[in-house]
């Protein structure tokens, strides 16, 4: 059977000019005039008005908090709306998953979660929350804890107690524990940290402002910050954990020792920084990572202002492929040990004020600028916009020095600036150039001029009473990290050095 073409093919018809649009604004406005009449028209013969323009009705947006257990703390007095959690006194126990909404004030109290293998979120909306005993929030245990901070809620949480270590702190967490949301949260613990996380810590989002008597954040697995503004202050060491990830948001430390520290058990401590703002004025070294650090994106300004200690200081390597670093300080410079974009150590060759204004510049303009956080002596810095290849003058108050940018290594410019890992740097240069080879016959980097001294008498095995080398010397620095950066000249305890 004849299977029939069921599309429809227009019928051939006469070729006939194209139609004209309409020439006269008169006749173009009479067209909707007519349409109009028409359906009055239509509407008098059919006996109905004209169509009335239809209804749209709007469907309020879903609250993402229905269903939310709510708890209101008060002294004495909080209660609990909602399924898996209770009160008792001034205690709130959470003891299965779900969301909790929590707003109010308590004095002494505490909220403490013990939901095994459960997902809890706490919504923190306008609550002041006080401990003199345990953390002021307590996670026994969890799947994982979040912590959002409801849209333009301001939150507190202190810890004013003696008890740290397990005990002390803000939010102490046995799981995973994340920070997000866009409230604020004010957290301070006179000991113990202020977020602390037996496994990995996010945060994600929010306004935070931390002070603690040990770290500000602290995780035993990896640390991250993603987004949010994190002010970190009066601390001994500002974010800590095995590793410790920088992709977005803001974090602000002042600490009286380290800045970021990457430590622990394991190889596979670091410290990465790919994106964000970081800043940071250190007691103790300002990135120090017991295994690598890298930073390839975001903005990095480090200070260290300890005189044992280095913006810079890692055990293994230290990479810079990407982003905008500046490391001063007027302690024990280190520089990385791979450079994917160029990277220029400057000396100054004595202390310069804070907030002075240091420029790498060629042909008359400016290819990076910033102020000196801290009182520094040199600053390791880096930026997209300086060109290997490139002669750069880098000019501070009271000295300038020029920079012949290479390609893949270190550039020094002025005074010696010390070796991978923390090693400390040569003995210096001349303000604006490179000291002058040693004389003599078999004088090499890092070798008095003249002849080498006589080899002692005896069996060849050295004194008992000599001092020890410096760890991991030659060859790295404080951290026995690295081996140089693939210049040529000696740079004190075996690091390496190129003088512009």
């Amino acid at each position: 059977m004849e299977r029939r073409d069921r599309r429809h093919t227009p019928a051939p018809t006469a070729r006939h000019a194209p139609r004209a649009p309409w020439r006269t604004a008169g006749l173009r406005g009479a067209v909707p005039a007519l349409g109009a009449a028409a359906a009055i028209a239509l509407g008098a013969l059919t006996g109905c008005s004209a169509a009335a323009a239809p209804t749209v009705e709007t469907v309020p947006a879903e609250d993402p908090l229905a269903g939310a257990t709510r708890v209101s703390l008060a002294d004495g007095a909080s209660t609990v709306e909602g399924p898996g959690a209770t009160v008792d006194g001034d205690a709130v126990a959470v003891s299965a998953g779900g969301t909790y909404v929590l707003a109010g004030s308590l004095g002494d109290g505490s909220v403490v979660v013990d939901a095994p293998g459960e997902e809890v979120v706490l919504v923190l909306d306008g609550v002041d929350l006080g401990s003199t005993a345990a953390a002021a929030v307590q996670v026994d245990a969890a799947a994982s804890v979040a912590v959002e901070l409801a849209e333009g809620s301001e939150n507190a949480v202190r810890h004013t107690g003696t008890a740290d270590g397990e005990d002390g702190g803000c939010v102490r967490s046995a799981a995973d524990l994340s920070v997000r949301g866009e409230g604020s949260l004010s957290a301070s613990s006179d000991a113990g940290d202020c977020l602390y996380s037996d496994g990995d810590l996010t945060l994600e989002g929010g306004t935070c402002e931390l002070s603690a008597g040990d770290d500000g954040a602290h995780a035993e697995g990896a640390l991250t910050v993603s987004g949010g503004s994190h002010t970190v202050t009066g601390c001994t060491e500002g974010l800590e954990g095995a590793q410790v990830v920088v992709t977005g948001g803001e974090v602000d430390v002042t600490s009286s020792d380290d800045g970021v520290n990457a430590s622990g058990e394991g190889d596979d401590l670091a410290i990465g920084i790919s994106g964000g703002t970081v800043r940071m004025t250190a007691g103790g070294d300002g990135l120090d990572s017991n295994g690598s650090l890298t930073v390839s994106g975001g903005d990095v300004i480090v200070a260290c202002v300890g005189e044992a200690d280095g913006a810079l200081d890692y055990e293994t390597d230290c990479s810079v492929t990407g982003g905008t670093l500046v490391a001063a300080g007027g302690g024990m410079p280190a520089v990385p040990t791979e450079c994917g974009q160029p990277v220029v150590a400057a000396g100054f060759g004595s202390e310069v004020a804070a907030d002075t204004a240091v420029t790498l510049s060629r042909d008359g303009a400016d290819d990076l600028s910033f102020t000196l956080p801290a009182a520094s002596t040199y600053a390791v810095v880096s930026g997209p916009d300086v060109v290997a290849g490139e002669t750069y003058t880098v000019t501070w108050e009271g000295g300038s020095a020029e920079a012949a940018v290479a390609d893949g290594s270190v550039t020094r410019a002025g005074s010696s600036v010390g070796g991978p890992g923390g090693a400390p740097g040569g003995a210096g240069a001349p303000e604006g150039g490179a000291p002058e080879p040693p004389s003599g016959d078999g004088a090499g980097a890092g070798m008095p001029g003249g002849e080498p001294p006589a080899k002692p008498e005896g069996d060849g095995e050295p004194p008992t009473d000599a001092p020890e080398p410096p760890d991991g010397a030659p060859g790295g620095g404080r951290s026995g990290s690295g081996s140089g950066d693939g210049s040529a000249a000696g740079d004190g305890w075996g690091g390496t050095t190129r003088q512009a």
